[in-house]
């Protein structure tokens, strides 16, 4: 007869359940850090995306869609304008938070089928527009992580 203890569980059959927990333990841990042992999570920031849209150039009705972003810094705070009209545009700061740099330029164009990307790390604030068709304008709300 196995061994067992008071409760009549063999010696066996505990070490078999104790085996059978450390492999599920060993496989969780595999899961959650990978090997190298960098248990630093990957964050991926999101690009949020303003479209120039087709006959923005000749259309006062057409602007920046959408005119106003709100984005989060460290959770998607990267910003890419792409031109989907068949003329260049700008992206061009009118104001800026302070301790913000200012972008874009009235040379700074953005060719047809072309994007413009910006990384915001300050908070605030940022109003801007195109030079070329000062009826396009655009407001981005960056907010702390």
């Amino acid at each position: 007869m196995p061994a067992s203890d008071s409760r009549g569980i063999s010696v066996a059959a505990l070490a078999l359940l104790v085996a059978v927990v450390a492999v599920a333990v060993s496989i969780a841990y595999l899961a959650i850090v990978p090997p190298g042992g960098n248990t630093t999570p990957t964050v991926t920031i999101q690009t949020v995306e303003i479209r120039i849209p087709d006959g923005a150039a000749g259309n006062a009705s057409l602007s920046f869609e959408p005119r106003v972003v709100t984005v989060v810094i460290g959770v998607n705070n990267t910003v890419q304008w792409r031109n989907f009209d068949s003329v260049a545009h700008t992206v061009t700061s009118t104001s800026v938070p302070t301790g913000a740099q200012a972008f874009g330029s009235a040379s700074n164009l953005v060719e047809p089928g072309q994007e413009f990307t910006i990384t915001f790390t300050v908070p605030g604030t940022y109003q801007y527009h195109c030079v070329i068709h000062p009826h396009m304008e655009g407001t981005i709300v960056v907010k702390e992580g």
